[in-house]
């Protein structure tokens, strides 16, 4: 008896030319308002032909390219690994960062992620009073001069706000006089 020989047929799947751009999800963002100069991002992407493992991803700090960046989901069981952007110090205020995902195929997200937060700072500056009046005086005009500095970067302050027995603050300079 013959053994038995099964014929091999072979033949290859192809896949449409990929047009299908890919979409991009933030998972994990800093908060809001934030007072650190580094924040966390996790992120991902999806796409019709290209396994997300496979994505490329661009990041833009204020509109501006920053270059590629990746992160790693975190799990039930196990921390990701976030994109770290770290704002240069002093530049407070709002920032947006946009991460748009690239298949294989060089298609770029047209509507990719963005997430917003406000940098504050939260360091207080340090104020002097450099010449004001004696502690009593029978003067019903006071003078005084005061300065104000950063003390993060040393830089010196220009805006004040100053406040007689206890009244609202309002703006003031130096010097300033009090009748």
């Amino acid at each position: 008896a013959q053994p038995y020989l099964p014929t091999l047929y072979e033949w290859e799947v192809a896949l449409p030319l990929d047009t299908s751009p890919p979409d991009t999800r933030i998972v994990k963002g800093p908060p809001s308002i934030s007072a650190n100069e580094v924040v966390g991002v996790e992120f991902t992407g999806m796409d019709d032909q290209t396994p997300d493992i496979e994505l490329e991803f661009e990041c833009l700090l204020d509109g501006v390219l920053i270059g590629s960046c990746s992160s790693v989901l975190s799990t039930p069981t196990t921390p990701g690994v976030p994109y770290e952007i770290e704002i240069p110090e002093g530049q407070y205020g709002k920032h947006d960062l946009t991460i748009r995902a690239i298949d294989e195929m060089g298609n770029v997200d047209p509507t990719p992620a963005k997430v917003s937060w406000t940098y504050v700072d939260v360091n207080a500056p340090d104020t002097s009073i450099e010449i004001g009046p004696e502690e009593e005086t029978q003067g019903t005009i006071a003078h005084f001069e005061f300065t104000g500095e950063d003390p993060m970067n040393g830089t010196v302050l220009s805006d004040f706000e100053c406040s007689l027995d206890g009244a609202d603050f309002t703006p003031c300079t130096s010097p300033h006089t009090v009748e």
